[in-house]
C-alpha cells in the first residue's frame, strides 16, 4: 500500500505540472495586433484569388475615419487606367483617370474586427513568419489578416453574394513598406471638382445610336442603367461575365444628345453622378484622356449612363438628353458561350478583338452555324429566368466602372464594418 501522504504528494506534483503547461500555453497565444490608427503604405490589391495584382498606395486614418487608396490598372496590351478611392465618415468618392465620381458606401475600419478574431497559427510570408487572425461571420463571410506584430501584411475579405448558390467575392489587400505616421486631416479633404457638375463635351448633336444592354431576364428598363457600344460591352462582359447574374444581351436604338457628361455609376436603379441631366460617357475602364469622356475610343469602346432624370419620355424628367426608339434584338448569354465568346476573352487582353467579333456576329444573324444567335422574346426570356434561381427578383447592378474592383470592394464593405 502507498502511504496516503506520498499519494497526495504525487497528485500535487502532477497538478502543478499541468497548471504550468496551461499557463505556458496561455502565454504562447498572442493577443490580436493593434494596427496603428494612422499610416501610409504601399499596397497591391486583387479582387479574386486568380486575378492580377494592381499596385498602388494607401493613406489611412482611423482617427479621422478616412482612407485614400490609389491603384494603377494594367489592362494589358498597353492600356492603363488609374483608380483612386476616397472614403470619409459620411461619403465616398472615386477618381477614374482623374475624374471625380460619387460612390457607394462610407469609411469602414479595415481592422475593427480584430478584437473578436481567432488566432489560427502562423504562416510563412515570403520567408517571415506571420501570425494568422481569422473571423468567420457566416459559413460564407470570412475575414483574415496576416500580420507581423502590429504590422499588417495581407488582409483577405470573402463576402457572400448569393447565399443559395454559395457564390462569393474575394478582395485581397497586400501591405508593404508599411509606415505608421501622423497624417494631416487635409489629406482627406474632398477636391473642389467633386462638388461641380463636371464638364460637358462641346459640339454635340441629337443622333440615333445603337447600344448594347447586358441585363437580367425581367429587367428591360433603360432608366438608371449603364449601356455600351459593341467594343465597350465586350470589355465589360469579358471582365464581368463569369460572375454576372445578367442572362440576356439586348441591342437597343436610342436617340441621344451627344453633348456627353460625366459617366455615372448605376446600380440597383440608382445612378451616382455629378450631373444627372446628361447622358454620361467614358472609355472602357476609364481609359483615355479625362476618362475618355469626349474622345473617340474606337479601339476600346465606350460606356454610357442613362439617368431617369434625363429621359425625354419621363413625365418628371428634368432634362431631355435621351429616349428609347426601340428594341432591335435580344439574345441569351448561353448562345455567346456556345459561340466561344469567353474562350476568346481568356485568350486575349483588352480590347478583346476576337470576342468583339463574336458579339457583333451574334446580332447580325439568327443562324448559329455562321456565328449568329437566335432572337429571344420576353416570354421566352422569363421561362429562361424561372429555370435559374440566380436572377429571380434581382435588379440589374452591373455598373461598368471598374467592375473587377470597386463593386467587389463595396460588396465587402459591410464585413469590414463588423461590430460585435
Amino acid at each position: 500500500l502507498v502511504p496516503f501522504p506520498s499519494l497526495m504528494y504525487k497528485w500535487t506534483i502532477m497538478m502543478m505540472f499541468f497548471l504550468f503547461l496551461f499557463f505556458v500555453g496561455l502565454q504562447s497565444i498572442p493577443t490580436p495586433p493593434q494596427i496603428p490608427p494612422q499610416f501610409y503604405s504601399n499596397i497591391s490589391l486583387a479582387s479574386g484569388l486568380n486575378t492580377p495584382l494592381y499596385p498602388g498606395f494607401m493613406y489611412y486614418s482611423n482617427n479621422d475615419s478616412a482612407m485614400i487608396y490609389s491603384l494603377l490598372g494594367d489592362m494589358g496590351n498597353g492600356f492603363y487606367t488609374n483608380f483612386t478611392s476616397l472614403s470619409q465618415v459620411n461619403s465616398s468618392w472615386i477618381f477614374v483617370t482623374g475624374q471625380c465620381k460619387p460612390a457607394y458606401g462610407v469609411f469602414s475600419d479595415l481592422f475593427g474586427w480584430l478584437p473578436y478574431s481567432t488566432y489560427s497559427g502562423q504562416v510563412n510570408c515570403n520567408g517571415s513568419m506571420c501570425d494568422y487572425w481569422t473571423l468567420n461571420i457566416t459559413s460564407l463571410d470570412f475575414l483574415g489578416l496576416l500580420s507581423i506584430g502590429n504590422t499588417p501584411v495581407q488582409l483577405v475579405v470573402i463576402n457572400q453574394l448569393v447565399p443559395e448558390l454559395n457564390v462569393t467575392s474575394t478582395v485581397i489587400w497586400d501591405f508593404y513598406e508599411f509606415s505608421p505616421q501622423d497624417l494631416p486631416p487635409s489629406i482627406f479633404d474632398t477636391p473642389d471638382q467633386c462638388f461641380s457638375t463636371g464638364f460637358i463635351c462641346p459640339n454635340g448633336s441629337v443622333q440615333e445610336m445603337d447600344f448594347v444592354f447586358y441585363h437580367p431576364v425581367e429587367d428591360y428598363d433603360l432608366n438608371n442603367q449603364n449601356v455600351a457600344d459593341f467594343a465597350g460591352d465586350t470589355c465589360f462582359i469579358c471582365f464581368d461575365g463569369y460572375s454576372s447574374f445578367d442572362q440576356l444581351i439586348s441591342l437597343v436604338r436610342i436617340q441621344v444628345n451627344t453633348s456627353w457628361g460625366s459617366y455615372a455609376l448605376c446600380n440597383y436603379n440608382i445612378c451616382q453622378t455629378l450631373n444627372p441631366l446628361t447622358v454620361g460617357r467614358e472609355g472602357s475602364f476609364g481609359i483615355g484622356p479625362e476618362s475618355g469622356q469626349c474622345s473617340i475610343n474606337q479601339e476600346i469602346g465606350s460606356w454610357y449612363s442613362l439617368t431617369k432624370e434625363s429621359n425625354c419620355q419621363e413625365p418628371a424628367a428634368q432634362s431631355c438628353a435621351w429616349q428609347e426608339i426601340g428594341l432591335l434584338k435580344t439574345i441569351a448569354v448561353d448562345c455567346l458561350v456556345s459561340q466561344g465568346f469567353f474562350q476568346a476573352c481568356d485568350s486575349e487582353g483588352v480590347p478583346y478583338a476576337t470576342a468583339q467579333m463574336i458579339l457583333t456576329s451574334a446580332f447580325e444573324s439568327e443562324d448559329i452555324y455562321i456565328g449568329g444567335c437566335p432572337s429571344i422574346n420576353k416570354t421566352e426570356a422569363l421561362k429562361l429566368g424561372r429555370n435559374d434561381t440566380r436572377i429571380r427578383n434581382r435588379k440589374s447592378s452591373r455598373s461598368r466602372n471598374q467592375p473587377f474592383l470597386w463593386e467587389t470592394i463595396n460588396q465587402a464593405s459591410r464585413l469590414l464594418s463588423f461590430n460585435k
